[in-house]
């Protein structure tokens, strides 16, 4: 399993704005096109699958580079994200595991004993 930064995740989600057909590659291949964009070329924007898309994840990715906390919510792969988000809504390490949430990572939520 490849784990990523949330750079390198804003890295991903510009190159799938520019260009949809990212969206079906392997993360290494849409950061190789985000490392590869000019994003001082006008038509980078203008040509792009997503245009607005891409000028906020773009503006994003700047705040994040200054350290500014942007609140950009990027958008996940549709292969399990809805399985993902349930198991943590109904906290549930097993789902979460089955899911490919994480293999490692540590279960930190103690769910409530009852549900009222």
């Amino acid at each position: 399993m490849q784990e990523l930064s949330g750079t390198q995740y804003l890295q991903a989600e510009i190159a799938c704005k520019h260009d949809k057909t990212m969206e079906k590659e392997t993360w290494d291949t849409r950061i190789a096109h985000f490392n590869n964009m000019d994003f001082k070329d006008p038509k980078t924007f203008k040509k792009a699958s997503d245009p607005i898309g891409l000028r906020a994840a773009t503006v994003a990715f700047d705040e994040t580079q200054n350290k500014v906390p942007s609140g950009y919510m990027i958008s996940l792969d549709a292969c399990s994200s809805g399985l993902q988000i349930l198991s943590l809504l109904v906290s549930c390490p097993k789902s979460l595991i089955f899911v490919v949430v994480s293999k490692t990572s540590v279960w930190t939520h103690t769910p409530p004993s009852t549900v009222q």
